[in-house]
């Protein structure tokens, strides 16, 4: 094993169970160099890399944990590497950016897991489509000097959510979320803010995400009676295709491939109407039971969550029911990661309480130690023809 003296710490991170994330100095002086570790609970040093380490997005680490003030013409100024200090969460990945030596690119967004390092987004990306620009949050402020973080701060929750600053090759600054590999935009200068309060200048000193990926985060505002505020940006919606816009095989939606019946015959497929018939959107998931009655369910594909942590997962049903024996389904089951069935929660629809008309069912959940995802199950049982209707579940 080889042995290192560590001569300066800096910028730490630390999980509430012990792990330690921090960026360091290593010697013997002057020969060592920089990078960054990680500290396990159990007392195991883990070197994430260091300096001159080939990065995912290409070229070398250019490790510099410190932080400056560069002041320019009339009275500009630029925080290097400002929030730049790494992020640990439970499973113990850590996310850091880092200037990048070598490379076209000249910095990135970086995940540290147990299979290595990975970029999550890098310097000159392009932005969602709505933006109609590239990030920009590594600038190099003169040719002697590595690129330096404008403006970057980032937050990662234990299920993976990562949300960050970054301006934009246009010049503004903007807030984003990437979840799942996608990335959407939360607010941008110049941005109307909620409540008609004006409209968002820049900056965004407090980034704060929750375990669902809600976004607390402050801002300026400009330039109406309130200076400031701080907003919430609620998470992207649990449930994959909870539209049932994207249309999957035969004739389902996507993410929604599973159907049975557990008596008669019936069937369901995807409804386009152009969205005369739609809660929201164009199209809905259709359940279709045959005279003679019978009943057909539909199952979703799984989506991960969080244990021991809690969810509300929504959804809006028309459906009309003539027999007291009827009766429509809307349930929640919950799996640990070998495919066990670990929870289940369910509200009912019965006779009299709807007459084709959309009414909201919600599921609340609190997720068993032993969960590693959902799947959102609908199911019409009937003794007659009928039909049932789901639409926006999230």
């Amino acid at each position: 094993m080889t042995r290192f003296l560590i001569w300066r710490t800096r910028f730490l991170s630390v999980f509430e169970e012990g792990d330690i994330a921090f960026g360091a100095s290593f010697g013997p002086f002057p020969s060592g160099g920089e990078g960054l570790f990680l500290r396990r609970k159990d007392g195991t040093v883990v070197r994430i890399l260091a300096v001159e380490d080939p990065t995912p997005a290409g070229g070398t680490f250019n490790v510099r944990y410190f932080e400056i003030t560069f002041f320019g013409g009339l009275g500009n100024f630029v925080y290097a590497l400002r929030g730049c200090r790494p992020k640990i969460v439970k499973s113990g990945n850590v996310l850091f950016a880092l200037p990048i030596k070598d490379s076209p690119v000249s910095g990135a967004l970086f995940l540290y897991t147990p299979d290595g390092i990975k970029t999550v987004v890098a310097n000159g990306d392009p932005a969602p489509l709505e933006t109609n620009a590239n990030l920009a949050f590594f600038q190099s402020l003169n040719a002697t000097q590595p690129p330096v973080a404008r403006f970057l701060r980032y937050t990662i929750n234990d299920a993976g959510t990562i949300a960050f600053t970054s301006q934009l090759s246009t010049g503004p600054l903007a807030l984003f979320q990437i979840k799942d590999g996608k990335i959407r935009e939360l607010a941008a200068v110049a941005n109307a803010a909620p409540a008609e309060d004006g409209i968002f200048p820049g900056d965004y000193p407090v980034l704060l995400q929750n375990p669902r990926g809600d976004i607390a985060f402050q801002s300026g505002l400009c330039c109406k009676r309130f200076p400031e505020g701080i907003f919430l940006s609620p998470a992207p919606g649990l449930v994959a295709n909870g539209g049932f816009e994207l249309p999957g095989d035969n004739g389902l939606p996507a993410g929604w491939q599973i159907v049975w019946h557990e008596s008669g015959t019936g069937d369901a497929f995807r409804y386009e109407s152009g969205g005369t018939d739609a809660m929201k959107g164009t199209s809905v998931l259709r359940l279709h039971v045959d005279a003679g009655g019978a009943s057909t369910f539909v199952l979703s594909d799984e989506m991960p969550v969080l244990p021991t942590t809690s969810y509300v997962v929504n959804g809006w049903m028309r459906y009309s029911l003539r027999s007291e024996e009827d009766s429509v389904f809307f349930s929640v089951i919950q799996f640990d990661a070998a495919g066990n069935v670990v929870g289940f929660d369910e509200v009912r629809g019965v006779k009299g309480d709807n007459y084709w008309q959309w009414i909201p069912k919600r599921v609340l959940i609190r997720t068993s130690p032993a969960a590693s995802s959902i799947r959102v199950r609908v199911g019409l049982v009937s003794t007659t023809e009928s039909y049932l209707d789901v639409d926006d579940v999230r």
